[in-house]
């Protein structure tokens, strides 16, 4: 406890006033870690650390916070963006729109070709694989870092560069960084409306005008029902702006409705028009 005595001489009374220390209110922001949302991670600020959850959020004070895979630095942060996104542009301190940089290319390949989880946007981690790169020579990125030979050498595929850019350019889009008010349109599909004699081991492949969000992509989105409305299952897989739906079991001589709800966006969250798409066909 801390006293100031008012008073002067030697005036044997006194008064006191009782003085409580300040404590200094230290405030905790949540930021996000995007190549759209990394998980596993690895951030250290101050002497807190952890890895990115499922959404890529991870607690900040104050100072500067560091980000690693394994004991690679990928890089740091003094100055929080006003919308608490953290891309890999900003922690290497250039413009969040340079997709194009070499080492962003690089620490994005590095994370996308670790992600365990291909059917969504999010880039997801697991500590396993964090793990191995652990005790590796390389210790931080630069413009010549050998990520091809490291990947190989711990068994994963490479993300390519261009479809890491791609990567890169959609997330972008869709955080509001870059602007795109262009909603997306079909433009081909592998059987066209009103088709007769289809196989019944066909694929349908769809081609959009722009790259459509891989969350979207699910059978609450896309269905198929034959002339009676009976349910058909079947797989999806997506590759940017092309997509394609494997139905399981076609019979013979039946018709069926192929319907691509609105409700799909390309990454500028564009829908796809105001009424549902209807691809009909019959085997």
């Amino acid at each position: 406890m801390w006293w100031r005595k008012f008073g002067g001489g030697n005036s044997s009374s006194s008064n006191s006033e009782t003085i409580t220390p300040t404590t200094p209110v230290i405030t905790t922001q949540t930021l996000s870690f995007i190549d759209d949302k990394v998980s596993g991670v690895k951030y250290v600020n101050g002497t807190t650390t952890g890895f990115t959850d499922a959404n890529g959020n991870f607690p900040y004070t104050s100072g500067t916070v560091e980000f690693y895979l394994g004991d690679i630095k990928l890089g740091s942060l003094s100055t929080i963006p006003t919308d608490k996104n953290v891309f890999i542009q900003d922690i290497l301190g250039i413009d969040r729109t340079d997709t194009s940089n070499a080492k962003v290319l690089k620490i994005a390949s590095l994370l996308q070709s670790l992600d365990s989880n291909t059917s969504t946007d999010e880039i997801e981690i697991k500590e396993e694989d964090f793990n191995k790169f652990k005790n590796q020579s390389l210790t931080s990125i630069d413009e010549n870092s050998d990520i091809q030979t490291l990947l190989s050498n711990l068994n994963f595929t490479k993300v390519s560069d261009e479809n890491t850019k791609r990567h890169l350019d959609n997330s972008l889009k869709y955080y509001g960084v870059v602007s795109d008010t262009t909603a997306p349109t079909l433009l081909s599909s592998s059987i066209l409306n009103g088709a007769i004699n289809v196989s019944i081991d066909a694929n349908i492949v769809l081609s959009f005008s722009d790259d459509i969000r891989k969350n979207l992509i699910k059978k609450e989105n896309i269905s198929l029902v034959d002339a009676s409305n009976s349910v058909v299952d079947f797989t999806l897989s997506h590759n940017f702006n092309v997509i394609t739906i494997t139905p399981l079991s076609l019979s013979y001589a039946t018709t069926y409705n192929l319907t691509l709800k609105s409700t799909i966006e390309d990454y500028g969250k564009n829908s796809l028009g105001t009424t549902d798409t209807i691809i009909s066909f019959t085997t």
